[in-house]
C-alpha cells in the first residue's frame, strides 16, 4: 500500500505532457494534426493560436514553404508548461515562412508572427523568415500589460525591414536568432521591455554587399533599445555580433547607422562578449548610466565606443577605427582594455563631458 501511495505522489509531481500537433504547408492523410502522415494544413493554423493550445501543447512546423503565413498568437502557456512552437527539420531543412516586401517600399509589405497582448510562456524556435516588413511583432499593448515568459530560439530572418519588433515583453529571452538584410533595424525593443537576455544573437545590415548598402534606410542599427515613457529596464547583451549596419547615400550631412544602440530612458544594461565590425557611426552608441562592458570587440567602426554617461569597461578591445571610445557625460572607468590602429585619437572627450576618462593597466599601440 505504502509503495502504491508514493508511486502516486511521484507521478502526480511530473509534468503533465500536453498535445503534439504536426502541421505541414498542405494537408497529410486525416488532416487531423495527430502525426506526419496526418497533418495539420497551415491554412488551418489560425484557430489553435488564437487559443486551443493549452499549456505543454507543441504546434511542429514540418520542412517546407509556408507562402504567406501570419501567425497571430494569443495562446498562454503557464511557467514549466510552456507553449512551444517549433519548426522541425524533416529532411528539407527548417520550414521558410515568406512573405511580400520590397526593400524599394520598405515601410510597406506582411507580418510574419504577431505576439496579442494575452501571449504568455511561449517558445518559438526553429523557424526561418524571409520577404517580411516585421518577422517578429509584440505591439505595445494599450495599457501596458506585460506578456510574461516569451523565448525565441534559433530563428533565422532575411530580407526584412526589422527582424524582432518588440513591446511589452517581461522575463525575455532571445537566443541564437539571426537577422540579415534588414533595412531598418534588426532587433527593436521599443517600450516596457524588462529582464531580457540576449545571448548568440547577430544581426548584418547588408553582409557587406554594397548594393544593398544604397537601399538601407535612415539610422540602421542592429541592436536598438529605444526611448520610451514606458522604458525598458534590465537588459544582458551576451556574446552578440552587430556588423554592416551603413546608410552611405542619406541625404543628411550626419551619416548614422550603429551596432548597438541604448536610448537613456534604459536602465541595467550589461555587455558581455560582445563584438561591433564596420558599423559607419558608432559599433556600441549607449546613453543611459551605469552601462558595465566585459570582454567586447569593437573594430571598424568610425567611433568604436560612443557614451554619453558613466560607464566601466573591463579587458575590451577598441581598434582599426578613426575613434576608439568617445565620451560626452561622466565618469567612463577603462581597465586592462587594448587600443590599436586608431586614426584619431584612442580616447576622446566632447566639451559637454562632465566625468573624466581613466584607463588603468591599458595598452595603446599603432
Amino acid at each position: 500500500m505504502r509503495f502504491v501511495m508514493l508511486a502516486t505522489v511521484f507521478l502526480a509531481a511530473l509534468p503533465c505532457r500536453g498535445l503534439d500537433l504536426h502541421v505541414l504547408p498542405e494537408a497529410a492523410g486525416a488532416s487531423d494534426g495527430s502525426s506526419w502522415e496526418h497533418a495539420l494544413p497551415a491554412a488551418a493554423l489560425a484557430d489553435w493560436l488564437s487559443g486551443r493550445l493549452q499549456p505543454g501543447d507543441r504546434l511542429l512546423l514540418g520542412s517546407g514553404e509556408y507562402s504567406r503565413l501570419k501567425m497571430v498568437i494569443a495562446a498562454r502557456g503557464q511557467s514549466g508548461r510552456e507553449i512551444v512552437i517549433e519548426g522541425v527539420d524533416r529532411g528539407g531543412g527548417q520550414p521558410l515562412i515568406t512573405g511580400v516586401w520590397s526593400e524599394h517600399q520598405p515601410d510597406k509589405g506582411s507580418l510574419a508572427v504577431e505576439f496579442t497582448p494575452s501571449a504568455a510562456h511561449l517558445t518559438l524556435r526553429g523557424l526561418r523568415f524571409r520577404d517580411h516588413q516585421t518577422a517578429v511583432l509584440a505591439p505595445g499593448s494599450k495599457d501596458g500589460a506585460a506578456r510574461s515568459g516569451l523565448r525565441f530560439e534559433n530563428l533565422d530572418s532575411t530580407r526584412v525591414r526589422h527582424g524582432f519588433y518588440l513591446s511589452d515583453c517581461h522575463d525575455l529571452v532571445l537566443e541564437n536568432c539571426r537577422v540579415r538584410r534588414c533595412t531598418k533595424h534588426a532587433f527593436r525593443f521599443e517600450s516596457g521591455c524588462e529582464k531580457v537576455t540576449v545571448q548568440r544573437c547577430e544581426a548584418d545590415c547588408s553582409e557587406g554587399d554594397p548594393a544593398w548598402e544604397k537601399l538601407t534606410e535612415s539610422l540602421p542599427f542592429g541592436f536598438f533599445v529605444n526611448g520610451s515613457p514606458r522604458a525598458n529596464r534590465g537588459f544582458t547583451f551576451a556574446a552578440c555580433t552587430a556588423r554592416n549596419h551603413l546608410m552611405p547615400h542619406q541625404k543628411s550631412r550626419y551619416k548614422n547607422g550603429d551596432g548597438f544602440v541604448v536610448e537613456d530612458t534604459t536602465s541595467g544594461v550589461a555587455f558581455h562578449r560582445c563584438r561591433a565590425f564596420r558599423n559607419q557611426d558608432a559599433g556600441f552608441d549607449i546613453k543611459p548610466p551605469g552601462v558595465v562592458f566585459k570582454n567586447c570587440i569593437a573594430a571598424g567602426n568610425s567611433r568604436n565606443f560612443r557614451l554619453w554617461s558613466n560607464a566601466t569597461l573591463e579587458n575590451c578591445f577598441s581598434g582599426f577605427a578613426s575613434t576608439g571610445l568617445w565620451s560626452n557625460g561622466g565618469i567612463v572607468e577603462i581597465k586592462r582594455c587594448t587600443f590599436f590602429a586608431l586614426n584619431n585619437a584612442a580616447v576622446q572627450t566632447d566639451d559637454h563631458a562632465t566625468g573624466p576618462v581613466t584607463l588603468s593597466d591599458c595598452l595603446i599601440g599603432q
